[in-house]
């Protein structure tokens, strides 16, 4: 009965689901999408926002707030008849990237992904997410190694002279 009802739930759900095709063939490019005004160019940009998320998300749970306040926006976005949004084509490709790279968290939202990865840390969580955001509007691969492997590299070749 279980999966009878879940084949049920998914065939309502695929008019919703987003697929990669789809924006691949509208032709956007997530590194476009920093432009001055965007939801995006808030995010990476605010300084505040970074270091300081108190200030915007409360002290518990920022990378929720974070979550809500980026839905929100896009909700919003939607509800004003805006469609295609830059930011709404990077989030929807940036949580089908993170899909791919994490493929064990596929389904979850962004917030409940990241939250999981820092063992329930409030600030590992915000640095999982920026690490992974600025990988995505970079233009890197799902499989690319994090920062920190990259810079271990770079510390290990300097220490052996190569």
């Amino acid at each position: 009965m279980f999966f009878e009802f879940y084949d049920l739930a998914l065939e309502e759900c695929k008019t919703d689901l987003v697929l990669k095709e789809d924006l691949e063939a509208k032709n956007f490019n997530p590194a476009e999408a920093t432009k001055s005004g965007t939801l995006i160019e808030f995010i990476l940009n605010t300084e505040n926002l970074r270091k300081r998320p108190a200030m915007y998300f409360g002290n518990h749970r920022q990378i929720y707030g974070l979550w809500a306040m980026c839905s929100g926006f896009l909700w919003a976005e939607r509800d004003l008849g805006i469609t295609d949004s830059s930011d709404a084509m990077n989030f929807e490709l940036f949580q089908l990237w993170l899909d791919e790279r994490y493929p064990i968290a596929k389904g979850q939202t962004w917030d409940k992904l990241f939250y999981f990865q820092a063992l329930h840390s409030e600030s590992r969580a915000l640095e999982q997410f920026y690490e992974n955001f600025e990988m995505f509007i970079e233009g890197k691969n799902a499989d690319a190694p994090p920062k920190w492997v990259e810079l271990a590299i770079e510390n290990i070749k300097k220490d052996t002279g190569k």
